[in-house]
C-alpha cells in the first residue's frame, strides 16, 4: 500500500478566491507500520487572519521570520511527499476544501469525511474530533494544522489496531464511489444529516458518496428513499 500524506490547512476564510492560507501542516504516514514518518508545519506570512476566533492564530503571529511566504507552501508540502518511496496518497478531512486552496497538488486524494468509512461511527461521519472520540482517542486541541494532522494519524493508527491493518480501510476509501441523493422533506432533513448526507447548497440536495460495493446495503437501512447510483468523480 502507498504511504499517506496527511494535509491540513488553516485559512482566513472559506473562499479560495478571496481568502488565504495562514498555516499548513503535513504528515507522512506509513500504512504498513501505522506510524508518522515525518512532519512539517509552518505559519504563512500575511499579517491578517479574519478567522482568528475559529483557528486561534493571532494576526500578529503571521508577520515574523518564522513564517513561510505563500509561494513556499507547495515546496514545503512537496519536501515531505518526496520522502515517501513512491508518490503518496494525499489525505485530508474535508479534502475538497483543502484542495480548493491547493489546486493541482497531489494526484490521488482521500477525503476522510466523504470517502472513508469508520465502523465505530456507522451514522453521521461528523468532525474529525467526533470520530477520534468514537475511537477512544483523547483530543486536547483542534483547529491548528499540525495538531489536526497528528490527530488523524493517531486515528489511522487506532484503525490499524482495531481492524488488524489498514488494508480494508484503504479499500473502502479508494474504491469507486456512487453519489446518492436523499429524498427527504425539509422537516425530515435531520434524518439525512444523521445518515451522513451533506447539504449541497448549489444543487439544493442532500448528497453522499458511498463505495459501490456498499451502496445497496447502505440504502436498505435508511428510513427514506434514495435516488442515484452513478459513479462519483
Amino acid at each position: 500500500m502507498k504511504d499517506l500524506l496527511i494535509i491540513d490547512l488553516e485559512t482566513s476564510g472559506t473562499d479560495p478566491d478571496a481568502d488565504h492560507v495562514v498555516e499548513v501542516g503535513a504528515v507522512l504516514f506509513s500504512t504498513t507500520m501505522a506510524v508518522p514518518l515525518a512532519c512539517k508545519s509552518a505559519l504563512v506570512l500575511s499579517g491578517a487572519n479574519a478567522a482568528e476566533l475559529v483557528n486561534g492564530i493571532p494576526a500578529a503571529s503571521l508577520t515574523g521570520p518564522w513564517c513561510i511566504a505563500p509561494e513556499q507552501i507547495r515546496p514545503m508540502i512537496a519536501s515531505v511527499a518526496k520522502l515517501a518511496p513512491e508518490p503518496p496518497i494525499y489525505v485530508a478531512h474535508n479534502a475538497p476544501f483543502d484542495r480548493s486552496f491547493l489546486p493541482g497538488v497531489g494526484a490521488e486524494w482521500i477525503c476522510t469525511y466523504g470517502d472513508a468509512t469508520w465502523p465505530r461511527m456507522p451514522g453521521e461521519t461528523g468532525s474529525l474530533v467526533s470520530i477520534a472520540l468514537a475511537y477512544g482517542l483523547g483530543v486536547s486541541r483542534a483547529h491548528r494544522a499540525i495538531e489536526d494532522c497528528l490527530l488523524l494519524a493517531a486515528l489511522l493508527g487506532r484503525v490499524h489496531e482495531v481492524e488488524g491493518g489498514l488494508g480494508d480501510w484503504m479499500f473502502r476509501a479508494t474504491e469507486p464511489k456512487s453519489e446518492l441523493i436523499a429524498c427527504v422533506s425539509y422537516d425530515d432533513r435531520e434524518l439525512a444529516k444523521h445518515a451522513g448526507f451533506r447539504w449541497d447548497g448549489e444543487r439544493k440536495v442532500w448528497a453522499k458518496r458511498v463505495g459501490e460495493s456498499r451502496a445497496a446495503a447502505f440504502c436498505e437501512g435508511l428510513p427514506f428513499r434514495v435516488d442515484g447510483a452513478r459513479e462519483a468523480a
